[in-house]
């Protein structure tokens, strides 16, 4: 083992930044992804004239400082004098989300060396604890994320980075001046990178506070109260300087943040957040996200880590940064999977725990009995090998052409020139991506229950479409109870009370539906575009995971499925 071990940790290290940096181009020069265009949009509107302002206050500045300054080096380098680019602000963004990716899979292998250090795992068996560095390396979610110029892989990497400090700082019997500092500048940056950051504060503080409570006559309480003040002001110091357009222009930074606490609490009804009227906070976590942002394996070795392993004071503190961060946003009416994805990382950790605990048991058993042993390694090879399939699945969305793309050379081969396509508007492009010599009618399908105007235009469309789009499940999953007749997955969380409310509030749509689907509209399905993760060998597709019943925007924004009906 001591031989190959370097030649593992080269390969490993080799394919975390392959899976994280290949096709970061995908979908340009096309926007999309919307909270990425947005980033973008607002790092191309920073000039120095105007002391960077960035007119854009959903998230914070430094983010789009970080861009702005690695831009500013390459044109610098390369001798360029030009504006920042769509393109580049896109490929930018992108660069840095994958760079935090591949920089939280080795703070959670220092996490885990925390535990086998301190003893809190049996002892290190290499032929266990390595494979199963696997599995906090490759899953869906840090790919997908990786892939996104948004600000969810860098708070994960700053959650993990504080879970990791403050398990250190755990376990010290005397404050450390140097982990209280840096907890707090961490904080104070993940704060400057997204407001609702601050609930991290609570995993250094719950330190502070079990050595307040635990105390000995070497830290006395006062020690440990000092230590949890510079913390706190460290970490306000660093979120004012990272982001200090939040304080400078106070007002547009409140009217952004009003909107966008009133959309997440339900306060502002919108289109885009139909999909959660009626889900039940927790349970829509659990089923709609959790399963296919981990994968199903992962998922389960979560929980049984969560739930059943030791009893120790680092386990409670792991506990608690995951609660601490999903219960509030697990309850907020906007369920969206990037609300919880910095808790994503912490539940490689408990699987991680789970299955060392576990395996290191059953093959130290298994060497009692020779015959054992290599159907205990052959058992713990499938369990590691199916627990990182759904991430190399995952991956091979990027391996792709975009399915948008796909479609889109598909209606320019098949579809004439003239033609009248009725398709859905408020996705994030729309298709085919050139519609050059098409007349494309983009309908508001979201509010013509109530617009008589819309309902006339309807009609109207019907009676001289020759083809229809549905582009994505945004409508019709979040509006109906339809089930598509070639659909493989049902629709997800169908009961009767959702539907008849759904029914009750959008007759026109869940009949519109209903008959298009049928074909009683007078349309067949003649094509359908999907990019689902897949498993493939030697050019033949071996499994499949059709993942559009999840989460919204966890399948919309990179693979969105593309149904095309034409009149018969």
């Amino acid at each position: 083992m001591k031989k190959i071990k370097p030649i593992l940790e080269v390969l490993f290290v080799v394919y975390i930044v392959y899976t994280r940096c290949i096709n970061l181009s995908w979908g340009l020069p096309y926007p999309m992804h919307p909270d990425e265009r947005n980033m973008v949009d607002a790092l191309m509107g920073l000039k120095l004239d105007s002391l960077l302002k960035p007119n854009f206050y959903a998230y914070g500045q430094s983010p789009l400082y970080l861009g702005y300054g690695l831009l500013s080096l390459y044109y610098f380098f390369s001798y360029k004098i030009t504006a920042i680019s769509f393109f580049d602000g896109t490929i930018v963004l992108r660069m840095i989300s994958a760079a935090a990716s591949i920089v939280t899979v080795f703070i959670l292998i220092k996490i885990i060396g925390f535990f086998f250090k301190k003893g809190l795992l049996p002892e290190k068996n290499d032929m266990i604890a390595y494979p199963l560095y696997l599995v906090l390396g490759i899953s869906p979610f840090a790919i997908q994320l990786s892939h996104f110029g948004t600000t969810e892989s860098i708070l994960m990497l700053l959650y993990a980075s504080i879970v990791f400090l403050s398990l250190e700082h755990l376990s010290e019997t005397s404050p450390s001046w140097r982990l209280t500092v840096v907890a707090g500048i961490v904080c104070g940056i993940a704060a400057a990178v997204k407001m609702s950051s601050v609930l991290f504060i609570f995993v250094p503080l719950f330190a502070f506070l079990y050595h307040f409570l635990h105390t000995s006559k070497k830290s006395p309480p006062k020690q440990w109260i000092r230590h949890a003040i510079i913390f706190l002001f460290v970490a306000v110091i660093i979120a004012v300087l990272f982001s200090p357009y939040n304080y400078i222009a106070f007002g547009e930074f409140y009217h952004s943040m009003k909107y966008e606490s009133d959309v997440a609490l339900g306060n502002a009804l919108v289109f885009y957040t139909r999909q959660f009227v009626g889900a039940i906070p927790v349970v829509f976590q659990l089923t709609s996200i959790f399963p296919y942002a981990l994968g199903w394996p992962i998922f389960i070795f979560s929980l049984c880590g969560f739930f059943l392993h030791f009893r120790k004071k680092e386990m409670n503190l792991l506990r608690l940064a995951f609660l601490v961060y999903f219960i509030p946003q697990s309850f907020l009416f906007a369920k969206w999977t990037r609300f919880v994805a910095s808790v994503f990382p912490l539940l490689l950790i408990f699987a991680y725990l789970f299955l060392y605990s576990v395996f290191s048991k059953v093959l130290k058993a298994a060497k009692k009995n020779r015959r054992m042993q290599p159907i205990a390694f052959a058992v713990f090879s499938l369990v590691v090998f199916f627990s990182i399939l759904p991430g190399i699945a995952y991956f091979s969305i990027y391996q792709r052409k975009d399915v948008r793309f796909q479609a889109s050379e598909w209606i320019h081969s098949h579809i004439p020139s003239e033609s009248l396509i009725l398709s859905e508007t408020a996705n994030v492009v729309d298709i085919p991506l050139k519609f050059f010599g098409y007349h494309l009618i983009s309908f508001d399908f979201y509010n013509v229950d109530k617009d008589f105007f819309l309902q006339n235009n309807l009609q109207n469309y019907l009676k001289e479409a020759d083809y229809i789009f549905v582009p994505s499940r945004r409508i019709f999953m979040n509006h109906t109870c339809t089930e598509l007749q070639n659909l493989e997955l049902r629709i997800q969380n169908i009961d009767s009370e959702r539907c008849r409310h759904l029914e009750e509030a959008y007759p026109l749509l869940n009949e519109y539906y209903k008959r298009l689907f049928s074909g009683e509209l007078g349309f067949e399905q003649v094509a359908e575009f999907s990019s689902y993760p897949s498993f493939s060998l030697f050019g033949k597709k071996i499994v499949e995971f059709p993942d559009e019943g999840a989460e919204e925007t966890w399948s919309v924004f990179d693979h969105p499925v593309i149904r095309i009906y034409k009149r018969i």
